[in-house]
């Protein structure tokens, strides 16, 4: 990634790290239950037990995501072009996603747990 591209990524990213750590924060602040076990998510249970300042979070945030946009971009672009090749398997993902959501109510550790066909196309792309 060149360094415009990159100055560029972080200006994007900045503030949207920004706004994830104030409404996450908030939602801590309101909701003594979601406090006490941090969350489901990564930031909230950074953010509930003080791991970390909220400025390190918000760097760490930023340097990953930009860090990973062009890695990522070029694993994802294959993946739904194949996926675009193969409607019948496309199909087959969107329904066993749905479904899974669906059932574990957004939990994202109960939905992983559900979805062969999406860990085997990931491994695929990965492979």
């Amino acid at each position: 990634m060149g360094i415009s591209r990159a100055v560029m990524a972080f200006l994007y990213i900045s503030p949207a790290a920004d706004w994830c750590i104030k409404e996450t924060s908030q939602k801590l602040q309101k909701v003594p239950e979601v406090r006490a076990d941090g969350g489901k998510c990564v930031l909230s249970q950074l953010l509930a037990h003080s791991v970390l300042s909220q400025e390190a979070i918000k760097a760490n945030m930023t340097e990953l995501t930009v860090g990973s946009v062009d890695t990522t971009a070029v694993s994802l672009h294959f993946a739904l072009l194949e996926l675009a090749r193969n409607p019948r398997v496309q199909s087959a993902l969107r329904s066993e996603v749905t479904h899974a959501y669906r059932q574990a109510r957004g939990q994202t550790s109960d939905i992983l747990e559900n979805v062969p066909l999406l860990k085997a196309t990931i491994k695929e792309v990965l492979r």
